[in-house]
């Protein structure tokens, strides 16, 4: 299988298409970093360390790399060519490369044939976001052109890569664990990958993995980052940031089981297999890496905010531990971090409840909006210390939280 990946970065290289070149797949990268692009193709070869106990090196070779910015008909060419096209460049990122798909795709119009386009993107419903841009370059008839012979299944993708200091090396760290699931529903034809799982239901793996890694891991960064400590596994070691995370995901199973299925004993294993993965002190995994874009991180359906919104409004448990999280987010200040400025700065012209019902798209009377706002108040008096160990908030009133109708994304309608 002909294979086009945008983003020969860390994940690109360490988890993506090193997973796809083990598996005998010939691979092209497509990136726009010319020093980066350059020395893929002059070494034709780097290496995977997967950091455990026992670490272990995988070479990786046999691959092309092509940049848009310099070879932009190669780059279509690539495309035109290819079975598979995949991305790992950041969600904002993906309407830049949409036009350069969509040419590619078109190759293929006098001769179809089933092609697959997965966004490997930490975001909900990545590849249909990226479908409607590619669509937006499409005429009527090259529009249903692409809807009978292009999948784009969305998928969830898991695997820690921090980020390398070093400039020089290809070489890219990764975790031994990793997962990547892809949604049955958007194939045409066949798609068959080793290690990769396709499931009728991908919307229980994308909220397990949202609302159980990545609140760990924003969690650990926040409460981190206000303890003064660098590096994620410093603060999933801390005692009291480990019992927050700990009761933050208890209270995110619950959703878990009763709305998406997963069983009690198969979610609590798959909570300590995330507290492990985030206590391997074989990796560098800088909180501020991890704490960036905190308004994104405190949105309506993200890991933080999402969980305790859907835990009110499906009556399963009150969400007083991640009150307390979005408290802790709220106060990230660090000066490099431009969302995180931009929450300051809000807070301090309109005040902190202002500014999270802002955030949170929530009406200013909302009960989680007069929690938070409390939690964080308590935390600039009290300091992290002192607050951490503090008694959690009572249950609220039940009834008195409004209940927030949310429209539903393609992956929910379909439960």
């Amino acid at each position: 299988m002909k294979v086009v990946h945008f983003g020969p970065g860390n994940i690109g290289r360490g988890f993506i298409g090193s997973l796809l070149i083990q598996e005998g797949h010939e691979v092209t990268f497509i990136g726009v970093n010319e020093d980066l692009d350059k020395a893929l193709n002059e070494q034709n070869t780097y290496d995977v360390e997967i950091l455990d106990d026992e670490p272990k090196i995988i070479q990786v070779d046999h691959f092309k790399s092509i940049n848009s910015r310099t070879n932009s008909n190669q780059a279509i060419e690539a495309i035109g060519q290819a079975d598979l096209i995949t991305t790992a460049i950041g969600p904002s990122n993906l309407k830049s490369v949409s036009s350069l798909i969509a040419k590619g795709l078109l190759e293929n119009i006098n001769n179809p044939r089933y092609i697959h386009v997965i966004a490997c993107e930490n975001m909900l419903n990545g590849s249909q976001t990226l479908k409607q841009e590619v669509l937006s370059h499409c005429s009527t008839q090259e529009r249903e052109w692409l809807e009978q012979w292009v999948g784009f299944p969305n998928a969830v993708i898991d695997r820690i890569v921090p980020s390398e200091k070093s400039k020089e090396s290809l070489t890219v760290k990764v975790e031994p664990y990793f997962e990547w699931v892809i949604d049955k529903g958007g194939l045409k034809g066949d798609l068959e990958i080793p290690h990769v799982k396709i499931e009728e239901r991908l919307t229980p793996f994308i909220f397990r993995k949202l609302y159980t890694v990545n609140t760990a891991h924003a969690i650990a960064a926040y409460a981190g980052y206000q303890m003064g400590m660098e590096n994620i596994d410093e603060a999933i070691k801390h005692r009291d940031i480990r019992m927050l995370i700990r009761k933050c995901l208890e209270e995110c199973g619950q959703l878990m089981t009763r709305k998406h299925g997963f069983h009690p004993l198969i979610q609590a294993q798959y909570i300590e297999e995330t507290l492990k993965r985030f206590s391997n002190p074989h990796f560098i995994d800088p909180v501020a890496r991890v704490a960036r874009s905190p308004q994104r991180k405190l949105g309506p359906e993200d890991r933080l905010l999402g969980p305790a919104l859907y835990l009110f409004e499906e009556q399963l448990k009150e969400p007083r531990h991640l009150i307390k999280a979005c408290a802790i987010a709220l106060s990230y200040n660090h000066p490099d971090d431009k969302e995180a400025m931009e929450i300051q700065e809000n807070i301090h012209n309109h005040g902190v409840t202002q500014t999270f019902a802002d955030i949170a798209k929530l009406p200013h009377s909302h009960q989680l909006v007069r929690e938070v706002s409390e939690q964080y108040d308590q935390l600039q008096t009290k300091g992290i210390s002192s607050f951490l160990k503090s008694r959690h908030l009572p249950p609220p009133q039940r009834g008195y939280f409004p209940v927030i109708t949310r429209s539903k994304g393609k992956d929910e309608r379909d439960m």
